[in-house]
């Protein structure tokens, strides 16, 4: 059999809301296609990922991270806005070119959480350690990890998409 490739980097996304339309992509047996719980196995979460580009984690997440993470994004997006106010300019206008935050349209943005140690505008000491928690040490990182090869200079960073 030819050696899997190795992947270049990988992407995680924390969804706090229910999708209304999923990416184009052949799912057999439905969106359990793409379902992974730790007791499936790191083999098979890799062999997942690799194949199909995502996997979706049915393991759910605790409520209590969920709503540290709400009322963190609640607090960047207050102070970004605050920020914008500041300038004349509004986070949904779609005119921002930043390097925390970028327009995708109007009412459509991308904002950048934490990137190395930095959190940004908004946020609480314990926010820094939460995400890293979170980046590092749930179920899926560890998926992470074994598909990109265990790197020791792994990096990481939070963004949120607004839409």
């Amino acid at each position: 059999a030819a050696a899997a490739a190795a992947a270049a980097a990988a992407r995680v996304l924390v969804v706090l809301f229910s999708c209304t339309a999923f990416p184009l992509f052949d799912l057999p047996t439905g969106i359990a296609t793409l379902g992974w719980v730790p007791q499936d196995g790191l083999e098979h979460a890799v062999r997942l990922l690799r194949q199909a580009g995502m996997l979706i984690s049915t393991e759910p997440a605790q409520e209590a991270d969920v709503l540290s993470l709400r009322a963190f994004l609640d607090r960047r997006i207050a102070a970004t806005e605050q920020a914008l106010e500041a300038q004349g300019k509004s986070i949904g206008d779609g005119h921002q070119d930043f390097a925390e935050l970028c327009s995708r349209g109007a009412q459509r943005w991308d904002m950048l959480l934490h990137a190395g140690s930095a959190v940004g505008g908004g946020a609480l000491a314990d926010d820094a350690v939460l995400l890293e928690r979170i980046a590092l040490k749930s179920p899926w990182s560890a998926v992470v990890k074994a598909t990109l090869g265990y790197p020791e200079d792994m990096s990481w960073q939070v963004g949120a998409v607004g839409s």
